[in-house]
Order: structure tokens, then sequence, then C-alpha cells
């Protein structure tokens, strides 16, 4: 553990310690959304940068493609930083479908991410939805209003049975771009099956829940995310100092804190990461607090052992 000093800044060369053997829950790569949309760091590069930083893994995350192939290669230029693969439930690869996951699981999926710029609320609330109709008007140009996971108060079957395939492959679920409802919903679910889940950066701009929703999520068993990008991005806006006031209110130990990001503006994500940290540590956590968020929970999610 690093010292602190009076103010409770760590002295120098703490942040760096801190980050050392974390792992970041929600991390693009590149190429994401087209070639043409740059990011930061190229896959190999990013887990160069995650290597030398210290950072033990990464859930590799596309809005297109599974992940399962590109982690495997890259995996065998920097073994030294553990990729966990995973699938986003989009209409490109086949959507909710738990026999996707079920394929996903078979080539190393560890994380199903339920829809994110197919989903009716992404669309409503125009979201990333937006990005890829600039790239490929094609594919949201008469399209319908985008996927919902629920009818009533109920999750459909089809999010059922994702659900159970999760559970019997062992795999974490993260609620992506679905609304507040349907992710509270999807909670439940995974609650009632055993299963670990995320509610997806529920703060940003596209979620928009409120420290209630919140806190049903919590006693759900969810692990709510917070993302570093959001505190960058003037399309969320959210000031770390809010951020930690809600990590306070919620307890650090039900929340995980990620880059997610996939722009060439931003600092590569070890970087980030260790950014986020410092906020959230200058805005009052504590480093027992931001070691939660980065190390402990994102391990119980995915269900690894500790240190």
């Amino acid at each position: 553990m690093a010292e602190e000093g009076g103010d409770g800044w760590s002295r120098p060369g703490g942040l760096d310690q801190l980050i050392t053997g974390a792992i970041d829950t929600h991390a693009h790569g590149y190429p994401e959304f087209s070639l043409q949309h740059h990011a930061r760091l190229d896959d190999v590069r990013l887990l160069v940068a995650m290597r030398d930083a210290g950072i033990a893994g990464i859930v590799m995350k596309s809005h297109l493609w599974p992940t399962m192939d590109r982690a495997y290669y890259v995996h065998q230029q920097v073994p030294e930083v553990r990729i966990y693969p995973s699938i986003t439930l989009n209409s490109v690869v086949g959507g909710v479908d738990p026999d996707v996951v079920e394929a996903a699981a078979s080539l190393g999926a560890k994380v199903v991410f339920f829809p994110t710029w197919t989903s009716h609320n992404d669309r409503s609330r125009q979201g990333i939805s937006t990005m890829i109709q600039g790239r490929f008007a094609s594919f949201v140009n008469d399209r319908g209003p985008g996927v919902e996971v629920t009818s009533g108060d109920r999750l459909k079957p089809e999010a059922e049975a994702v659900l159970d395939v999760a559970k019997e492959r062992g795999l974490l679920v993260q609620t992506g771009h679905i609304s507040i409802g349907e992710a509270l919903l999807v909670c439940a679910g995974a609650r009632d099956r055993g299963v670990p889940v995320v509610l997806s950066h529920p703060t940003s701009r596209i979620i928009g829940a409120s420290l209630e929703q919140l806190k049903q999520a919590v006693a759900l068993g969810a692990f709510v995310e917070f993302c570093v990008l959001h505190g960058f991005s003037l399309f969320h806006a959210i000031p770390p100092a809010e951020t930690a006031w809600i990590i306070k209110e919620l307890g650090a130990e039900h929340c995980i804190l990620s880059t997610d990001s996939f722009n060439d503006w931003a600092p590569p994500e070890p970087e980030m990461l260790r950014m986020g940290a410092g906020q959230l540590l200058s805005c009052g956590l504590s480093e027992g607090e931001v070691r939660l968020l980065i190390h402990d929970n994102p391990r119980r999610a995915l269900r690894l052992s500790a240190n």
C-alpha cells in the first residue's frame, strides 16, 4: 500500500503503485466502429501500454464484433496482460440470442454485454447509434425503434435464456445501453441465477439513472460501473466530485471504475485509469476504496482469485 500524505493524496509514485495489478472491465481497442474511427492505440500497443503500467487484465469490448479472436492473437504477442474477451448482443452478431452467447463462450468469451447501439434506449437517447449511423447509415436507417429486452415488467424469454447460458458458462453480464428499467430487471434475473452483473455506466447521458435506481441495483447484488471517459467527455460531462459522492452513497464495495475509451483525443487507457483513480482520491475517496473499484471488485465480478 502506498503511503498517504496528510492531505489524503498518495506520495509521489503512489498512483502508479495503486493501478499496478488493476483490471479494466470495459476497454475498447482498435479497430472499433470502422477503420476510419481512430483510437489512441491499436490493440497490441494498448496491451503493451497496459503491461508497462502493471495493469493485470482487461475486458476487451467491441460494439460491433466479438473480441475472442482478437484477444487470442493479441495475447500471444503480449502474454503478460490477461484478456477477458466479450460479445455485445447487437444485431450484427445475431442480437439477444442464447445460441450467440453459447457460441461465444465456446470460443472463450468471459463477458456478455446486452445491446448497445441497437437498443431502443440508445436510439431514443441518440447515443452510440448516432455515431454508428454516421459511419454506416444502412445499419440504422429503416431498422425500427431498436431492441427492448423486456415486455411490461418481465424479461423477454430470449433475455431470460441469455442469462441461463451466462449461468451455465460462468459469464459476467454487463447491461450495455438498455434502459435503466430494463437493466434493473436484468440485474434481478442475474441475482436469481447467481450470475455476476455490472450495471453499465448508469450515470451517463445514455442511461441517466437516479440515485434511487442505483441503490436498487446494489440491493439486487449488481456492481455499478463508473467510466473515466465520462469525466472527460463533453457529451456526458460527469464531474469526478459527483462520481465520488455517488460512490460514497452506494459504498465502494459495490462499484467499479473502468475506462470505456475509443477516441484518439483521449489519453491511453492506463493513463486514463491512473488519472481517474487520482481524481477520485482528490475528491475524497481513500486508497482502500479506490482499490476496491479497480482491483477487488473487478476480480469478484469476473470470479477470479484475489491478489
